[in-house]
């Protein structure tokens, strides 16, 4: 809890405990004024010492020294010691010097010492326990904003090493391909190079930032389809559809682009009558990706890809039960279902 807040409820906790009852007497008896001049009387002054020193011993030393540091049994013998001094430090400024000063006092003059003790313990425990209560509020309130930007630092270092594996693991699949095009003295080559270029110019500028439209994630993806077409032996057959409006709704960048790219890694996208189709949909405030791509049986990626393993961490991080992603595989097709809510 910021400082100002936790001087703002001590305040008004101190208002309520002592001119409650006045504020109310007020409210509710027409007869009755409210009367400031009670509050600077000789007992009312003594109390405020005996109660607020109370009160801020427990909340400045005992919470904080012993029991914040889960020392049980030094903050129980704080409390005792710190009842009696309650007890004792009541009795001294309202029965003697009170009673010196101005000859008032708090009890009937006679009070037995054992009836004065056993009656103040109930106020000075009261005291004591209403400490503790809101020295607990307010160190809840700071431990639980505490808590939060830890969670927060830590989802944001996994997300930026999550994020960074991507560029490299793109890379070097793009790599591969364009060697085996340059390899091969494939006129694609060059082309290839370039477009790759292009990307990378978008993966350094745009995907350092928390959240890019959507419309580009899309452009992006329409550029990687066109490079990874470039490999494909024939004509690649991809069918990309984009449905709603893009512009304006704000994504985790690269956020789909493993789906895109396992389907060409692993799927067969040369064959026109069975298409790799890339559905994109923006409805009622969700966003969908459906994939679907016939599996390549002939031709099987042995490497360890970090793609899709990668982005369900990503999503579990960023869209914590605001997505849904079902894969089906079976021995002919692959497709993916994502479902995220914005």
């Amino acid at each position: 809890m910021k400082k100002k807040y936790e001087i703002l409820l001590h305040i008004l906790y101190w208002l309520f405990y002592y001119a409650w009852g006045e504020i109310s007497l007020t409210i509710f008896d027409s007869t009755h004024h409210f009367n400031v001049a009670k509050f600077f009387k000789p007992l009312w002054v003594a109390e405020y010492i005996v109660f607020m020193g109370t009160f801020y011993i427990n909340y400045l030393f005992i919470m904080p020294r012993y029991f914040k540091k889960d020392k049980i049994l030094q903050a129980w013998i704080g409390w005792f010691l710190l009842l009696v001094f309650f007890v004792c430090l009541r009795y001294v400024i309202e029965e003697q010097l009170l009673y010196y000063w101005f000859k008032i006092s708090n009890y009937n003059r006679g009070v037995g010492i054992i009836y004065y003790a056993f009656d103040n313990s109930y106020y000075g425990i009261n005291n004591i326990m209403m400490s503790i209560v809101l020295w607990a509020i307010v160190n809840w309130a700071g431990l639980k904003r505490q808590l939060s930007a830890a969670v927060k630092e830590k989802k944001a270092a996994e997300l930026s090493f999550l994020r960074q594996q991507v560029n490299p693991h793109f890379l070097f699949n793009t790599l591969n391909n364009i060697y085996s095009l340059v390899y091969h003295s494939s006129e694609k080559a060059l082309p290839a190079i370039l477009k790759l270029s292009e990307l990378m110019r978008y993966m350094t500028k745009e995907s350092s930032a928390d959240k890019i439209e959507l419309s580009k994630e899309v452009a992006y993806i329409k550029s990687f389809i066109e490079l990874e077409s470039l490999r494909v032996v024939g004509t690649a057959s991809v069918s990309l559809t984009v449905e709603g409006e893009t512009g304006g709704i704000m994504i985790e960048p690269l956020l789909l682009i493993p789906f895109i790219e396992n389907g060409f890694k692993h799927g067969v996208v040369s064959n026109a009558a069975h298409p790799f189709i890339i559905t994109i949909t923006v409805k009622r405030g969700e966003l969908l990706l459906y994939t679907n791509n016939k599996i390549n049986q002939h031709q099987k990626d042995t490497s360890s890809g970090i793609g899709l393993e990668n982005v369900r961490k990503r999503l579990a991080l960023l869209y914590p039960d605001k997505h849904t992603l079902h894969i089906k595989q079976d021995s002919e097709y692959y497709i993916c279902n994502l479902t995220i809510k914005l």
